[in-house]
């Protein structure tokens, strides 16, 4: 019986099936069984079959009982039906319109009882739904689940302070969600206490109060070891560079380290240190303040202006200020009224940059040899820079009786309250031609830092001098808000706050990065809440607010932060500068000196760094008896060239007057 082909093969309809309920697109020569009716064909019939699936219904074509010869192909032409080359019938097995060649192989047990549970009806009714799109479904589910659930595990991150207020506000976001936990990094945790160490927090007070006290005694010790290297090799230089043992002037060359120094020595009680500087800023640093190129007004104020009215404060002694404070005050012969004349003539010099400016934001580099300004190389100020002379100035005017120092300071504070900000919150970067903030980004660490404390520092200072600022108590209590906010977060897994930043704004991404300078937070918010006075008495007074009472709670749990992160890494740091980077004098048995800088020869012991010395005097003395037999040898062999050279020439000559004589 011949092949019968489906008249819509002419149409090329690949959707389209056989009678036998095959696809037309192949076309098998089998023959169909006499016993079995024929069914009209159903042009109208969806076809079952996926893509995918399409090995299942070409069992003539791959059978491995079928030789190559006896099988064929008969493929869609569009231009009309190809001829049907009659062949052999097919074996009974192979007529079989259901057939699926997988019965030849071996299935598991696990496969033959599926396949018997998954009948062939269930099997058409789930491909209808493709396993694209039930990955797509699973995926969009999942992807909800992630955004709408966050994870309960720091759900405790927000803080709620037990006070008799009841104080409902928060400072800590609400939980992490699961993505941000699954992607960030972990944070690099500070060194643990050593068990004896450990042991001695819960020690008794006097055993702590030791403790601390030997440490305190180290650090003058570091601070006198420090003074007496810059004064042996670069006194009256801004900075020393100990490797080379040589100054340099850092900071324009007004001797920054002496008269920074000044103050640190009177509280320290190192009066030998207070006795060698004086001297030296009486008779020198008027005329580096009248010589001197440029410098910046920042640095300068800080560093120099701020020095000398420190020094001057604490050896006049200002009653109710150093009395109580615990300070050793045993300066005789220091007269005060140099260092007023000093920041006098100084700040004379540092007005310009403020006149200069175009807008009440000063330029930020000063010319003091002739009274002259300009900005920074990019034209920006830092915020934290100009926002941090207000202090220094201030109190100047205080005790000159001068006012145009604070005037010029102060209108800056006046120029940023009128500028937008982010929840009192404000860039890093003012530019001092528009007197607008320049970009967005926004963070507590450098370049930003002294500008919030300077907020409440300014407002204490001149509400005790009779100036009621309150507009700066405002941008405070502000930008704490704003704080608390955008930045406060909580470490994981230690669950410690800190402060991070927002590189791109409000509107950007959150940066988890707490910079070492916004350790000065703390003390800063505790000063705000009790207003410059004791907790106790601002309790006393009732002056605490629930703002203030969030405040010192943050500040408590920002000290902490600050003390996991300085407590062992700041000692371990100090005793690794104490360890390698001091100088070291060892004599040799020949009674010469040689001097170790730094970490190369430092050892526990003197013996052991006196045999490392011999070993490195050993091996130089082999480098050099080395070089020397090697020059000697290529001395040697000049010398031969030489004598060869003059050898041959005296044969030259000796030619050349025999053929002269013939």
């Amino acid at each position: 019986m011949d092949a019968t082909v489906d008249p819509r093969i002419a149409n090329s309809d690949p959707t389209a099936v056989s009678a036998d309920r095959r696809p037309i697109g192949w076309l098998s020569t089998s023959t169909v069984p006499e016993s079995r009716p024929t069914r009209a064909p159903n042009y109208n019939a969806r076809p079952r079959s996926s893509p995918f699936l399409c090995f299942l219904v070409l069992p003539p074509l791959f059978s491995p009982s079928i030789s190559p010869s006896e099988r064929q192909e008969v493929r869609l032409n569009p231009n009309g039906p190809l001829p049907v080359k009659p062949s052999t019938t097919l074996p009974h097995s192979m007529q079989d319109i259901h057939y699926d060649n997988a019965k030849f192989r071996r299935r598991s047990p696990f496969k033959v009882i599926t396949q018997a549970l998954v009948t062939s009806h269930i099997r058409y009714c789930c491909r209808g739904c493709s396993t694209g799109k039930f990955l797509m479904l699973l995926m969009i589910l999942g992807l909800t689940y992630l955004i709408t659930h966050k994870s309960s595990d720091h759900s405790a991150s927000n803080i709620h302070l037990n006070s008799a207020a009841n104080v409902g506000h928060k400072y800590v976001k609400e939980g992490v969600s699961i993505i941000d936990k699954i992607w960030r990094k972990p944070p690099r945790l500070p060194p643990q206490l050593p068990p004896d160490e450990a042991q001695n927090v819960s020690s008794s007070f006097e055993e702590q109060r030791l403790h601390w006290f030997s440490r305190k005694q180290k650090v003058k010790e570091a601070f006198v070891h420090a003074w007496s290297g810059y004064k042996n090799h670069a006194m009256g230089y801004d900075e020393l560079m100990p490797l080379s043992q040589r100054g340099t002037d850092g900071l324009g060359g007004l001797g920054a380290t002496i008269v920074d120094s000044l103050d640190t020595a009177i509280i320290m009680g190192a009066d030998e240190i207070v006795y060698e500087a004086v001297p030296w800023i009486e008779k020198q640093l008027v005329e580096r303040i009248e010589k001197k190129g440029q410098v910046n007004l920042f640095e300068t104020t800080i560093r120099v202006l701020g020095g000398l009215l420190s020094a001057y404060h604490l050896s006049r002694g200002d009653k109710g200020t150093i009395s109580d404070s615990g300070i050793p005050m045993t300066l005789k012969g220091v007269k005060s009224e140099i260092f007023l004349e000093l920041a006098k003539t100084l700040a004379d010099r540092l007005l310009c940059a403020f006149a200069s400016s175009p807008t009440s934001i000063p330029f930020s580099d000063v010319v003091l040899h002739d009274h002259s300004a300009h900005p920074a190389p990019d034209g920006l100020s830092s915020t934290a820079e100009v926002s941090t002379l207000q202090l220094e100035f201030n109190y100047l005017s205080e005790i000159s009786g001068d006012p145009k120092y604070r005037s010029k300071a102060m209108k800056v504070l006046e120029h940023i309250r009128s500028l937008p900000k982010v929840e009192g919150l404000v860039p890093i970067h003012i530019s001092p031609h528009s007197g607008q903030f320049n970009g967005e980004n926004i963070r507590l660490g450098s370049r930003g830092d002294s500008y919030y404390e300077y907020l409440i520092k300014v407002w204490i200072q001149q509400k005790n001098s009779g100036n009621q600022l309150n507009y700066l108590y405002q941008m405070y209590e502000e930008a704490m808000r704003g704080v608390r906010h955008l930045l406060v977060r909580k470490s994981i897994p230690k669950g410690l706050v800190f402060v991070g930043e927002l590189p791109h704004g409000s509107n950007g991404s959150f940066s988890p990065k707490m910079d070492h300078l916004v350790c000065f937070l703390p003390g800063t918010l505790a000063l705000g809440a009790t207003k410059g006075i004791t907790k106790k008495k601002a309790i006393e007074r009732n002056l605490l607010t629930p703002d203030d009472l969030e405040n010192l709670k943050l500040a408590e749990d920002l000290a902490k932060t600050c003390f996991e992160i300085y407590r062992e890494w700041g000692w371990q740091i100090f005793e690794a500068f104490e360890k390698y980077t001091k100088e070291l004098e060892l004599l040799n048995e020949n009674s010469n000196v040689y001097k170790l800088i730094g970490p190369v020869l430092v050892k526990q012991d003197l013996a052991e760094a006196n045999a490392n010395v011999r070993k490195r005097i050993e091996y130089i003395s082999a480098e050099l008896k080395r070089l020397d037999g090697t020059l000697k040898e290529s001395e040697d062999k000049q010398n031969s060239k030489k004598e060869s050279v003059l050898q041959l020439q005296q044969k030259i000559q000796t030619l050349q007057a025999g053929k002269s004589k013939s």
